[in-house]
């Protein structure tokens, strides 16, 4: 039985607090309210102004705070345009000329050992730039980090401009992914702590059509210069690279820092601030100061769990779940299936697919992570996030399996069928972790989800090309059978342990982790997290 106690408010007993049981069905709803000592009328009015108004109103009211979630979420486009410039590389004449080994038929190939070694050399820079990136915001906040990252990016890349083999180009692939490491975890947090709940979902988003902005610009780009002879084949790409870090730079230095992490410094006059320069036309003070009470309130909350704001505190208390949950989100993207479109190009020249038209598939491949997250936006208000991605790795799943079946298929396009699918579960990715991560410990607990993603990155990075090359286990698309198995195991993960967070505050989040419920209760349950009473709004 469950044991629910009551506490007075006013001189009546009508606010109740959890002590109950939690190993009761799924289907029965859990009344949680919080111990009356932290009832805070303002942080209730902040939570309220939240939630008002409908989508259309709320872009209005909050125009500046979607344009800068937009434009942070831009800093990606560098990652995405890296990676699938490299990977594009790989098939392109005039690049394997270069830093090709000659195979016994004549011709030339960047060999399965190599195209690992310096995309691992990437993902290895980006682990190393998560961790620092993580540590400096909460040290000196996004904006600085930001124009730190951009200025370092634009230095290393005249590495891999000038590389003259193939271990310079690692070495500098290295270097670069140490800058794009702090930009994954710093966009997805900057937009989730500028945005109100009404609009989260939708813009937290918007960081995969970052990556796919890159991805799609570099896959256009290389695939325009198939015609061109020399080294200038490659290196035109990389000098269009420079355009972006000034554009980028300078707009975080006039970008608003975070509300939460200037009240978390002590600095609420500041905070105040920010938040008038996040909203549309003259400052309402009242709503100001409310929005302020609710950050400040959601942080109260997360210090009585786990006081700290270190990498460890991501481990202590109920973060520790939180962090696993970010972690896996993360890893599924790769697990579902994603290495297949990773080395498309690659893939299909092997598959027998000429080099014009293999590169005609990338770019279409590529433009899927652009309009995946486009078209997310059409059911983000209809549907739950954890429904969604089930929908997404179920289709990934069939895909894969596809995929594997036309394996036995010569000369099948079979890969191309595996880029409709990303365009599901890739855009959720960015909301969910965004939600499940706590305030305080956001971009420390996003760095170390992108970490092991990084991690996964680097595992799948050497299974991947040997699985397709015919100089090393030559599976070919028989490859998706393996990455169908994989996808049977995310969905039965996703299910039993992910949260459904639609619709819930920072604050309501917070006590349902706090209390620990269980992830199949988590939209189920009923909770007060302001401990008012109907009767004492």
């Amino acid at each position: 039985m469950d044991d629910k106690q009551t506490k007075s408010v006013d001189g009546k007993d009508d606010v109740a607090y959890l002590t109950r049981d939690m190993s009761s069905d799924a289907e029965s709803p859990i009344d949680i309210i919080p111990d009356v000592k932290h009832a805070n009328r303002d942080a209730a009015g902040g939570d309220s102004d939240e939630r008002e108004g409908t989508l259309w109103e709320n872009i209005q009211r909050n125009r500046p705070a979607c344009f800068w979630a937009l434009f942070i979420s831009l800093c990606l486009v560098m990652e995405g345009y890296d990676l699938g410039a490299t990977n594009s590389f790989f098939g392109l004449d005039e690049y394997k000329q270069k830093f090709g080994q000659l195979n016994s038929d004549g011709t030339k190939s960047v060999s399965a050992v190599w195209q690992t070694g310096v995309s691992n050399a990437s993902y290895s820079g980006q682990f190393i730039g998560l961790c620092i990136g993580g540590y400096l915001v909460e040290k000196i906040g996004y904006r600085r980090v930001s124009m730190g990252g951009m200025a370092w990016i634009s230095a290393v890349w005249f590495i891999v401009f000038f590389a003259p083999s193939i271990v310079v180009v690692a070495v500098g692939e290295g270097l670069i992914g140490m800058g794009l490491g702090i930009f994954q975890s710093l966009t997805t947090a900057y937009a989730s702590e500028i945005l109100p709940v009404s609009l989260r979902g939708y813009l937290t988003s918007w960081s995969c059509a970052g990556w796919g902005i890159g991805l799609i610009l570099a896959a256009t780009i290389v695939r325009g210069g198939l015609d061109i002879e020399g080294t200038w084949a490659y290196k035109m790409p990389w000098v269009l690279v420079w355009v972006w870090p000034p554009i980028l730079g300078l707009g975080c230095y006039f970008a608003p820092e975070s509300p939460w992490w200037l009240s978390r410094k002590g600095r609420d006059e500041d905070a105040k601030r920010s938040l008038a320069r996040l909203n549309t036309g003259p400052a309402d003070e009242a709503r100001i100061e409310r929005s302020l009470a609710l950050i400040k309130y959601t942080n109260m909350l997360e210090e009585e769990e786990v006081k700290g704001t270190t990498f460890l505190d991501c481990f202590r208390g109920v973060n520790l779940r939180r962090t696993e949950l970010c972690a896996l989100v993360f890893c599924i993207q790769i697990w579902s299936g994603a290495p297949m479109n990773s080395f498309a190009v690659v893939f299909l020249q092997q598959a027998g697919v000429d080099e014009r038209r293999s590169f005609d598939f990338g770019v279409g491949i590529n433009a899927m992570f652009l309009v995946g997250t486009l078209l997310s936006w059409t059911y983000l208000s209809r549907l739950g996030r954890k429904t969604i991605y089930l929908i997404g790795l179920t289709i990934m799943a069939v895909i894969a399996l596809l995929v594997g079946v036309l394996g036995v298929v010569p000369h099948s396009d079979a890969v191309a069928l595996g880029a409709g699918a990303l365009c599901t579960i890739g855009p959720l990715c960015y909301t969910i972790i965004a939600e499940i991560a706590s305030t305080r410990l956001r971009a420390k607990t996003i760095a170390l989800a992108r970490a092991a993603y990084t991690l996964s990155n680097i595992i799948t990075n050497i299974l991947q090309p040997r699985m397709i090359s015919e100089s090393a286990w030559g599976w070919g698309a028989k490859c998706g059978w393996f990455w169908f198995g994989f996808c049977i195991l995310t969905i039965i993960y996703t299910y039993f342990r992910i949260p459904e967070t639609k619709d819930r505050s920072y604050a309501e989040i917070d006590i349902l982790f706090n209390n620990k419920v269980s992830a199949r209760k988590f939209k189920s349950t009923k909770l007060d997290a302001f401990a008012l009473s109907k009767d004492h709004h």
